[in-house]
């Protein structure tokens, strides 16, 4: 019994820590209102609470029917910013945002087929021109604000089995941050466009 109680209190101590440490974080990324800024913001915390060999935002773009990829990193290296069309449903992250719910995978090879129907690791470039590493476990979790779907956020490791359902609680909390975060930087950017056109005007 003393043991199930010293178990307990280790479980209640580490959900307060989490708690506490997802709390600072929430407050540091929506301090901010600059994209770029909110997006390293992220990237720098979010190893303090999974293995992320490979980060990655993708904002959704209706109008031109796509997923932008400005910041994604593997192993502290910038990916050359690309694009993943909304038609291509065998793309997780299409799948992420058609059905605004999350992936987790800790097997690529032997779960990919839950999601979609073909995968094929496509090498994309990293800046200095080395190839990326196919990722063996993936969190991707649709980022939702006031019911507008903004993008995706990807957590990949090049491990297998480097995700827990703990972990993707903790990340949900993470990318609830992080859309508040965008919401308001997309609205602060709508409102100094109107001023400017205003002052422009007038």
């Amino acid at each position: 019994r003393t043991g199930d109680l010293q178990a307990q209190d280790e479980k209640i101590a580490a959900q307060k820590e989490s708690i506490e440490m997802l709390s600072e974080i929430g407050r540091k990324i929506t301090a901010s209102l600059d994209l770029n800024t909110i997006l390293f913001k992220l990237y720098e915390r979010v190893n303090q609470i999974v293995d992320a060999n490979i980060f990655g935002v993708g904002l959704y773009r209706p109008e031109q029917n796509l997923i932008e990829y400005t910041l994604a990193i593997e192993n502290g290296k910038r990916y050359t910013p690309y694009t993943r069309s909304m038609d291509d449903k065998n793309q997780f992250a299409v799948w992420c945002i058609d059905h605004r719910y999350p992936i987790l995978i800790n097997d690529v090879e032997s779960e990919y087929a839950r999601y979609i129907e073909t995968y094929e690791h496509d090498g994309g470039l990293l800046e200095d021109g080395s190839q990326s590493q196919p990722p063996q476990s993936m969190i991707y979790l649709p980022l939702i604000a006031k019911d507008h779907i903004l993008g995706v956020l990807s957590i990949q490791s090049l491990k297998k089995n480097a995700y827990t359902k703990e972990h993707l609680q903790l990340l949900q909390t993470l990318a609830s941050y992080t859309s508040i975060a965008l919401d308001n930087a997309d609205d602060y950017l709508t409102i100094n466009q109107r001023e400017t056109e205003l002052s422009e005007r007038a």
